[in-house]
């Protein structure tokens, strides 16, 4: 560490190296009486809390003397606090407008954690970082690590990298794989008459371009058709030796599909490892992909302990990036003499639990959101974890290095067919955040510049659509520099486009209902069909769709407005909470998802209104108080005009006569099949349109399906008020 500026530190989360190697400096540099200022860079903020208790009670100080914490709203810091725990969002945002050499001029050492994963906040934070040794001989820069793939991280800090491409995908089979992925309709759907599949018909005319991209889409070449032939057989009859190939050395493909999960076999597994004699019954860790399966997965843990299947000393405990830090201490603390069940997000790879492990499940996938190049949609799906991460997975373990057994929930074969390393998240996620931040940090700079700097270098043409797209909505000026409405939003923790609705909607004085629309924009939609669809059946499909469907009708109360379903539910939700109503008990999978999301949604809302106060768009009193900047939020036009001044350039005109959606795309627009402006009949929108009271509408959420762009959150607007409030916030007119 004496020798060198730049210090990879490479092991398992045993060794807990963000805790255990800051205070071996601090003891380092108080018996040499050396200057020391310690900054330490966590993934996620519940972990800089976590991790600066965890040192000042081993020290037994108060958070803020010698270890403190500074995160976004909240910090615990004195000016003689040698440790500081943060997280790289928040240390850019300390860094921008202040100059490298005033930024670091006090700070001995850096230490960076989980570089190996890659998060764009930290790879941004790493381009600083390498300005900054240049301008500090004393700055140290230390990087933790638990992966065999660290020389990028060192030959950054000497050259640039090679550019990383991107593969365009195929756009065949577009009206198809529109009603796949925009309605619903799963890929191995049967015709009614001859039961064959689109495989099979690909398979039937020799289409291998076709064939490769429905098994990309995890399309089953074995479903048997009225025949008794599958997509192979069809390929044997017409003799195509390169389709008989490909469809040969396919496995069962829906045991391949991450979207997929087997909600049953995860809980055979609880019930043998708890209940089983053959087994030794211990605590289990159960790491899933998202909130959404946490939810599910947490719902059947109690159906089954409640009914019985499972013993009565199960205890469930749930741990995801915004549970509370007291939530986090008691999962980590586990209840004595019981089985402990933690249901787990990606973060317990950071976290170790006090209590020993005896077994690990782990869905091995984890859900991305991904930006597509060619439609310039948000997409969010799931993913297959990498080798990398499915080895630390697997040596999780406790502070007493006792190692677990894992179970993983992937076929083997597909292991080795894994990506070797995790994906940096610059490469593919949506930019607009990383991009204002970058114009932060350097403002002389060029964005697209700046990012072809960093260790994970975005596509070019990813930057140019997020440029251009921010520019459309005024956060950055025509010459690529911030406005004042880029300023206010860096501090705004969601996309750009929902934090202009938000600052709109306290123009117009009704921030409240916008808000709650905005925190249901930002987080899973709780009127859809659940992702692991595939696995039910078509008539199950139909009932689950028209049921969703009604719901949505009923709460629409007759006005042609997605984003008003969502206000009403919302208020239904929160009457049943004051009135410790009893329909309130959740034994229905649907309703008890529903109540996390909704629960999601509070917490969302929660931390918008501290992150809007930090930013000085609310005010204690005066005309930007909680009281003035709501006057009109009983007013639902008024509500429609902020939502159409926010989500410009999400503007279609429907056309009668032509029967389609107009817009400033190239993509043809429909609108998706849950939306309340759409029937559950398919009616033609040539005949549907004619009883729209507006031509006008504005929508909330896209989704690439083939060819086309299905919009959902529609609502329709008057004309005049996409003709008063449509456009750039600011319109320079010549004199």
């Amino acid at each position: 560490m004496d020798r060198s500026r730049v210090l990879i530190v490479n092991g398992d989360y045993i060794f807990e190296k963000s805790t255990g190697l800051p205070m071996y400096i601090i003891e380092n540099c108080a018996e040499r009486r050396a200057h020391c200022k310690i900054v330490c860079v966590e993934r996620e903020q519940l972990l800089a809390i976590h991790n600066s208790e965890k040192l000042s009670e081993y020290l037994g100080e108060k958070v803020g003397n010698t270890v403190a914490f500074q995160i976004h709203l909240q910090s615990r810091i004195s000016e003689g606090s040698n440790l500081i725990y943060t997280t790289s969002s928040f240390l850019l945002r300390v860094l921008m407008g202040q100059s490298i050499v005033d930024s670091f001029r006090h700070i001995s050492h850096v230490i960076v954690s989980d570089v190996y994963r890659h998060e764009a906040f930290t790879d941004l934070l790493l381009s600083e970082l390498r300005a900054a040794l240049r301008c500090h001989a004393h700055l140290k820069v230390i990087l933790l690590s638990n992966s065999q793939h660290n020389i990028s991280f060192l030959e950054y800090f000497d050259r640039i990298l090679e550019n990383y491409e991107l593969i365009g995908t195929d756009q065949a089979l577009a009206t198809f794989l529109y009603m796949v992925e925009g309605e619903n309709i799963p890929i191995d759907y049967q015709h009614s008459v001859t039961g064959r599949t689109a495989i099979t018909i690909a398979s039937n005319i020799g289409n291998i371009a076709h064939i490769k991209m429905l098994l990309d889409k995890f399309a089953d070449p074995f479903i048997m058709d009225k025949q008794n032939l599958n997509a192979i057989s069809h390929a044997i009859a017409s003799g195509n030796i390169l389709c008989i190939e490909l469809l040969s050395s396919c496995k069962n493909i829906k045991t391949i599909n991450p979207s997929v999960l087997d909600y049953s076999l995860v809980m055979d597994l609880i019930k043998v490892l708890t209940i089983s004699p053959k087994w030794e019954a211990g605590n289990i860790i159960i790491i899933v992909a998202d909130y959404e399966q946490l939810l599910r997965l947490n719902y059947w843990v109690l159906r089954c302990k409640m009914i019985g299947d499972l013993p009565q000393e199960v205890v469930i405990y749930m741990l995801h990036n915004n549970i509370e830090k007291d939530q986090l201490d008691m999962a980590m603390e586990g209840t004595p003499e019981c089985i402990n069940i933690i249901i787990a997000t990606d973060i317990i790879e950071s976290i170790i639990p006090k209590f020993s492990i005896k077994y690990i499940i782990d869905l091995v996938r984890n859900r991305r959101t991904l930006y597509n190049t060619e439609s310039g949609c948000k997409e969010t799906s799931y993913e297959w974890i990498s080798r990398e991460a499915l080895e630390n997975r697997a040596r999780l373990t406790n502070n007493k290095g006792e190692h677990a057994l894992c179970f993983r929930l992937i076929p083997a074969f597909l292991v080795d067919k894994l990506s070797k390393t995790y994906a940096a998240e610059l490469l593919s996620m949506p930019l607009d955040r990383v991009c204002l931040t970058v114009k932060l940090l350097s403002p002389h700079t060029m964005v697209a510049e700046y990012l072809q700097s960093t260790i994970s270098k975005p596509p070019f043409i990813h930057i140019h659509n997020t440029v251009e797209f921010l520019k459309k909505i005024y956060v950055f000026d025509e010459l690529e520099e911030v406005t004042w409405l880029g300023c206010r939003l860096i501090d705004v923790p969601i996309d750009c486009q929902l934090g202009k609705v938000l600052v709109f909607a306290i123009l117009l004085q009704c921030l409240d209902p916008v808000l709650t629309i905005v925190s249901f924009l930002s987080t899973l939609d709780p009127l859809e069909l659940p992702n692991d669809s595939g696995n039910i059946n078509l008539p199950a499909l139909d009932e689950m769709r028209a049921k969703i469907k009604g719901e949505r009708k009923r709460l629409a109360e007759n006005i042609f407005s997605d984003h008003l379903i969502y206000l009403r539910l919302y208020q239904e939700w929160q009457n049943n909470l004051r009135d410790d109503n009893p329909e309130m008990v959740l034994i229905d999978e649907h309703d008890y998802v529903l109540n996390g999301i909704l629960e999601k949604v509070c917490d969302i809302r929660t931390h918008l209104v501290g992150a809007l106060r930090s930013s000085q768009l609310i005010h204690n009193q005066g005309q930007l108080s909680m009281h003035y900047i709501n006057l009109k939020s009983n007013s639902w036009p008024i509500i429609k005009a902020a939502l159409v001044a926010g989500l410009y350039p999400c503007l279609g005109v429907v056309d009668t006569f032509e029967g389609r959606i107009k817009c400033n795309r190239s993509q043809e627009l429909v609108i998706h099949p849950t939306s309340i402006l759409r029937e559950i009949t398919m009616e033609p929108l040539i005949t549907k349109a004619h009883c729209f009271p507006s031509k006008w509408m504005v929508y909330g959420n896209e989704v690439n399906c083939g060819g086309l762009i299905s919009v959902g959150c529609c609502s329709l607007v008057s004309p005049i008020t996409v003709a008063m409030l449509a456009g750039p916030p600011k319109s320079i007119y010549p004199m």
